[in-house]
């Protein structure tokens, strides 16, 4: 296995050493041969390709994301690719992203050194903030004309409106909500007979809804419900009772969450003055899942004694209830039923239509990479997205429904921090007893910092006087310390 901590960041290619010194068909002819290497070096390592590739579908199918993370030029190549994914392969925003050591300002400017701070890179990838949680409406106002062939209307009688396959996407300013509204009525027909009339369609919706802050690639979860709803029938333009009017305010629970780069200071020490240190807990969320699954559910319903019998199936009507949020090993465990009313048609004179009840049981696991402990918090939603009815015979129908589950699995955690620092003058004593220039042999686990820290000299000094372009230091470095080297600052922060 390769150790990241062993791989150099700053090494020349030996084949190009003097390219800043050939004519330009040279350094032409150079890096069209460096170039050359890329295909036969990747095709090397495909087995090991192939066993990423796998390793990233299967998390992706439960939740997953894929994260490129680099430095200097790859990791901007990382974040171009990244970027490229929505536009090109049509995958949802935020699925594949890009983040690059020294955060969004490296990409334009070189953040030299910052692939090496390991520890603050594991932090950038763990910070989940809500951004916006909000109240508002979606208000949707149609006209529908009946089809030719059904009659004119007379009287509504009953009516209902349900939403389906309703997604929102988060765009700079705004959420496009996209989906569709799947409308049922009686009425009674235009006719001396009076008779009852049934009418099913569909609305597509697709619009925009302002949202002040958000950002194209921003995670959503936003909760859609039915608030108001009017159906009215109203004259056409010959004078028929033909025109449907809609008039539906979907209320809508919207809260947006962003990733970001997260800086805690861990510790500090003092240059030129004594620092005092007080610690406390620094707490934050870290994303465990955001998933979307989909589970398919059928039973038989039966009529119940006295009821009439089926004829024909006229509507079908669900409403969809979470039960029960289980928190495991494995994911978190979703439970609940989906409420089915079914009207339906009768052969028989004194009730000419029947009403069949019944309840369908679901339950869904949104898996997650690492168990889901009981401080996790969990954001469910559970929508009906299909709902399908047949009669099988005169006493019963077979339903069929596909209830879409979404989650949003969070871990809230804890890291002890520096919250404050009392600056105080230097103790005599130890200024005293500390040396003007030391040759010092790094330790076995010893970092940069803990030298600089133990004998109170500056980062930057350090990395100057020892030619360091790395914070990275091996056991048995040589290092020269010089008392008041390059002091220029009262305190040294990571």
């Amino acid at each position: 296995m390769v150790q990241i901590k062993t791989i150099g960041t700053e090494q020349r290619n030996p084949n190009t050493l003097e390219i800043d010194r050939a004519d330009t068909a040279e350094i032409l002819r150079l890096m069209n041969e460096e170039d050359k290497k890329v295909a036969p070096a990747v095709e090397q390592v495909l087995p090991q390709v192939e066993k990423a590739v796998d390793v990233i579908y299967a998390h992706m199918r439960c939740g997953g994301r894929l994260i490129y993370c680099g430095c200097g030029t790859s990791g901007r190549l990382g974040v171009l690719d990244a970027s490229e994914c929505p536009p090109t392969f049509g995958v949802e925003p935020g699925l594949v992203r890009g983040v690059i050591a020294g955060g969004p300002d490296a990409l334009t400017n070189a953040a030299e050194g910052a692939e090496d701070h390991f520890e603050d890179g594991a932090k950038d990838l763990q910070a989940l903030d809500l951004i916006v949680a909000k109240k508002d409406i979606l208000r949707v106002k149609k006209d529908l004309l009946l089809p030719g062939g059904m009659p004119n209307i007379f009287a509504l009688l009953w009516k209902s409106c349900q939403i389906r396959e309703m997604t929102f996407r988060v765009l700079d300013g705004k959420l496009q909500a996209t989906g569709e509204l799947s409308l049922f009525f009686f009425y009674e027909e235009e006719s001396e007979t009076k008779k009852t009339v049934w009418y099913e369609t569909t609305v597509p919706v697709s619009v925009a809804i302002e949202c002040q802050g958000v950002r194209e690639g921003m995670l959503e979860q936003i909760g859609c419900s039915i608030g108001h709803l009017e159906i009215e029938a109203k004259a056409d333009e010959d004078g028929e009772e033909r025109v449907i009017l809609l008039d539906l305010v979907l209320d809508l629970d919207i809260r947006i969450y962003e990733e970001t780069n997260l800086s805690m200071i861990e510790d500090l020490y003092g240059v030129t003055k004594q620092a005092d240190v007080v610690r406390g807990k620094g707490q934050y969320r870290r994303l465990l899942v955001k998933n979307t699954a989909k589970t398919r559910v059928s039973d038989q319903f039966s009529i119940s004694p006295g009821m009439p019998q089926i004829q024909q199936i006229c509507g079908s009507f669900g409403e969809v209830f979470v039960q029960e949020i289980k928190k495991q090993s494995d994911g978190v465990l979703v439970k609940g039923t989906v409420n089915v009313q079914i009207l339906y048609e009768s052969a028989e004179e004194e009730v000419p239509c029947g009403c069949l009840k019944g309840e369908l049981v679901f339950e869904e696991l949104l898996e997650t990479a690492e168990p889901v402990k009981n401080t996790c918090s969990c954001r469910i939603e559970a929508s009906l997205e299909q709902l399908s009815v047949q009669a099988q015979n005169e006493q019963e129908a077979e339903v069929r429904a596909v209830v879409c589950v979404k989650g949003l699995i969070c871990a809230d955690c804890e890291e002890e921090i520096v919250t404050d620092a009392l600056l105080r003058a230097p103790d005599p004593e130890k200024q005293a007893n500390q040396p003007g220039i030391v040759v010092y042999l790094a330790g076995e686990g010893e970092t940069l910092w803990d030298i600089c820290k133990k004998y109170d000299v500056p980062m930057d000094g350090m990395r100057e006087m020892n030619n360091l372009t790395q914070d990275e230091i091996r056991p048995g470095d040589q290092l020269l310390i010089v008392k008041g080297y390059a002091v220029d600052k009262e305190m040294q922060i990571v």
